[in-house]
């Protein structure tokens, strides 16, 4: 995986770096918000952990929308595939006294919209535009307290962070918090760097990307780095549509204030020349939202995360180049469909319609099988803007790129994510052979739309 050496005068990085390598590598700590995803935890610690010293994995027990859910890092963390991973995680958990404040608001919040979901609200209601919902487009509002719980974890985890070390530790998981944070403060204090990345749970940096940051002198000016995301839905397969990144290049702002779209052009992916037609067609599938890496003083100072937060480089200038990072949205994994449906705020009010009558009523009787299943939960993405669209269509250069950002242990491995990259022809994909072909879009015209999304 590293066979070959750091370059980093790479011209993909030139935004970030200033070509010169630096003598004491560069500390990284990723935090990681963790629901769920099992999986994509699993891609994360493969894609990443040669590069990262500490993964901050938090894990609350309730979902977004204030619903119980256990703890699943308790459940997983002993197994082997995750066992070898232990040594550099910090494991910590929420404030439960605020986390009660936060779930109850949003609690509250669910009920009213219950109460009204049939009815437009005004402007008046004190609602936030909140994208699409629905896999056809419908749009709503959606009132400020039902993220209580999403803002309350955004400042939480880092003040979890900020808490350890500062108590005396009774428990083993305590004890392994403190020494790695010791490591990373007297790293800090010695006047040594240490970058935090800044992401969602199924937002993964790409290790080589990870490697350069290391190893390779950031450039003054830098306040943080932006790694372009490409934003894949259902597998691996599947691109979504975005439409907030059009504008983005490896060019400077001019003095109008205009990005140029043809300054520096070579610089967007690794070492290749693009063109602005190529440039463009990639755009159309960046996720803006991250992963950003921040110096972990930056955030810690902040006292939060800083997500959403684009005021120190709103241009994108300082940037990691195409493909530096994947988002993996909504994998048609049943478990994990049915979670999202029932846990997450962008999927308000579609937990009763993500188990359809016929397998309620199968269920009840005892005969649930596979392929019902699938047939009750699979669908492919329907929305009308944000389109899915399967990167074979795409033409022969940006079907290179996009496959170059996917993490190197799904694509290796394909028998051991049959979810995120179904493959004709193994065994483990079985039914999902279909959800690999380009044709699968075509249902969205002839079948009942299924778990809604943005």
């Amino acid at each position: 995986m590293d066979a070959n050496p750091v370059n980093c005068a790479k011209a993909a990085y030139s935004g970030t770096l200033s070509g010169a390598p630096i003598q004491t590598e560069r500390l990284i700590v990723d935090f990681v918000p963790f629901g769920y995803d099992v999986d994509k935890l699993l891609v994360r610690f493969y894609e990443t952990a040669a590069y990262v010293d500490v993964f901050v994995v938090y894990e609350m027990p309730y979902t977004l929308l204030g619903n119980v859910k256990p703890l699943f890092f308790n459940r997983i963390r002993h197994q082997p595939r995750f066992r070898e991973f232990a040594s550099k995680v910090i494991y910590v958990n929420p404030d439960m006294v605020g986390l009660r404040d936060a779930v109850r608001a949003t609690q509250q919040a669910v009920e009213r919209f219950h109460a009204r979901k049939n009815v437009k609200l005004a402007p008046a209601d004190n609602g936030v535009r909140m994208g699409s919902r629905g896999q056809r487009g419908e749009s709503q509002n959606l009132e400020r307290d039902i993220y209580s719980v999403m803002h309350f974890f955004n400042k939480d985890l880092m003040l979890q962070f900020k808490r350890i070390g500062t108590f005396t530790p009774t428990t083993d998981q305590e004890k392994h918090n403190d020494k790695l944070k010791e490591g990373l403060t007297r790293r800090m204090s010695s006047g040594g760097q240490v970058y935090a990345i800044q992401n969602d749970g199924d937002e993964f940096v790409n290790g080589q990307v990870l490697r350069h940051l290391r190893h390779c002198e950031i450039l003054p000016e830098v306040k943080s780095v932006f790694t372009p995301c490409f934003g894949f839905k259902n597998n691996y397969h599947w691109l979504q549509t975005t439409f907030d990144m059009a504008h983005f290049t490896a060019g400077q702002q001019s003095a109008r204030g205009i990005v140029d779209l043809y300054k520096h052009v070579k610089l967007v992916y690794f070492g290749h020349f693009f063109d602005k037609g190529l440039q463009m067609e990639l755009n159309s599938y960046i996720w803006r939202l991250g992963p950003f890496l921040w110096p972990l003083q930056t955030l810690t100072e902040a006292g939060s995360m800083l997500r959403r937060n684009f005021t120190q480089d709103r241009f994108f200038n300082h940037h990691m180049g195409y493909g530096a990072a994947t988002h993996m949205s909504a994998v048609n994994e049943p478990a994990e469909l049915w979670y999202k449906a029932c846990g997450t705020v962008e999927m308000v009010g579609a937990c009763e319609r993500s188990v359809p009558a016929r397998l309620r009523e199968a269920a009840a009787r005892g005969r649930v099988t596979p392929q019902l299943i699938y047939e009750s939960v699979v669908f492919p993405w329907c929305h009308r803007f944000n389109k899915a669209v399967h990167r074979d269509t795409l033409s022969r250069r940006a079907q290179r790129v996009v496959s170059d950002a996917i993490p190197w242990v799904v694509k290796n491995n394909p028998a051991a994510f049959p979810f995120m990259l179904p493959t004709k022809g193994l065994h483990t994909t079985g039914l999902y052979e279909r959800v690999a072909d380009p044709a699968w879009a075509q249902e969205c015209e002839r079948s009942p739309v299924g778990i809604v999304d943005t």
